[in-house]
């Protein structure tokens, strides 16, 4: 009998996986560091935690809008099996008990925007974000029907400052100041910017990002990405970056930039449609002078202050926790 018909008589006969009590060792050893018989069931389990968990996945962090999330509650998302196995095998064997943890997670939001951002917060791991990259971006073993993103309106974003300087955007910001609980709120958040230029003109942007991510049970860890921003011809930024592994798309619209301050209006889109968000920038992370120079620009008070003292400590329900992880792969819209 081929190993891969033994895997999937596995399938069918494991448990579910809201029964499993997860005895997967600290540190899960790879297949071929087991024997052959136990290799294919820890492998089997993993993969029957995908199958069974991923139909409800989708909605992790899609903002909330009809259609998708009513969707996601049907738990009738049609997952192809033997695609994890064959196209995503290493991501699979690689999936750790906290990310399966995630997984399980993430399947109990069923489309819940700000339930799923807690999820992440408190499981995401490279191997969690390797796998949705490969299970859900790359190799597509969880087609998303069209039905569930269709006629989904975007809002307007309003038209950027009148002769904006991309230039001035160069160096290092402080997010200080966000709308949206979802996107915008994580503390500690630095952006660096990088112009390019070419033939005198701006032709890009990169912006790398650092921003932690707390966890009241066990500390914070810091996480970073990076965002490739191209102006267009009526002066927005196409805004492309990848957070919890899943490419995301972004429109900006900068309201307002001087050498110490800048305003960013923002649409975006990922699998699961779109989403909107704003924040403020401040090149010292107390800027005293924010209200004052924005007030006639954007109402300030949709606007909430972002935490960037950065303790070296942070209190969790257990008491004092300090950081817990170092810089990971990167964190996200999805």
């Amino acid at each position: 009998m081929s190993s891969i018909i033994y895997l999937l008589l596995l399938l069918l006969l494991l448990p579910s996986a809201d029964s499993w009590n997860l005895p997967f060792p600290r540190l899960s050893p790879t297949p071929k560091n087991l024997p052959p018989q136990t290799s294919l069931k820890v492998f089997a389990k993993k993969a029957l935690a995908t199958t069974t968990l991923i139909p409800l996945v989708l909605g992790f962090a899609s903002p909330s809008f009809a259609g998708f999330e009513d969707y996601a509650k049907t738990s009738k998302m049609t997952a192809d099996p033997i695609c994890f196995i064959t196209k995503c095998k290493a991501e699979t064997t690689s999936l750790t008990p906290t990310s399966v943890k995630g997984l399980k997670c993430l399947g109990q939001c069923k489309g819940e925007q700000t339930c799923a951002s807690q999820c992440f917060n408190k499981y995401t791991s490279p191997e969690l974000e390797s796998w949705l990259n490969c299970a859900l971006e790359r190799e597509n073993c969880l087609p998303l029907p069209p039905s569930a993103t269709e006629n989904v309106p975007i809002k307007d974003l309003p038209p950027p400052m009148t002769g904006v300087d991309f230039k001035k955007m160069e160096g290092k910001w402080y997010k200080s100041y966000g709308k949206s609980d979802i996107y915008d709120m994580f503390p500690c958040q630095t952006n660096s910017f990088n112009v390019q230029i070419d033939n005198n003109q701006v032709s890009g942007l990169k912006a790398d990002i650092r921003l932690r991510i707390n966890d009241d049970t066990s500390g914070f860890y810091e996480s970073s990405l990076t965002e490739t921003l191209i102006p267009q011809s009526d002066n927005f930024l196409k805004v492309q970056g990848k957070m919890y592994g899943l490419t995301f798309n972004e429109k900006w619209s900068i309201l307002y930039v001087d050498d110490d301050i800048a305003v960013v209006d923002y649409i975006g889109e990922t699998l699961q449609g779109p989403y909107t968000g704003g924040f403020i920038y401040t090149r010292d992370k107390d800027s005293k002078t924010v209200a004052e120079k924005v007030e006639k620009i954007v109402d300030f008070k949709e606007y909430k202050k972002i935490d960037n003292t950065c303790p070296s400590e942070v209190k969790g329900r257990g008491g004092i926790v300090r950081e817990k992880g170092g810089v990971g792969g990167g964190s996200g819209r999805i």
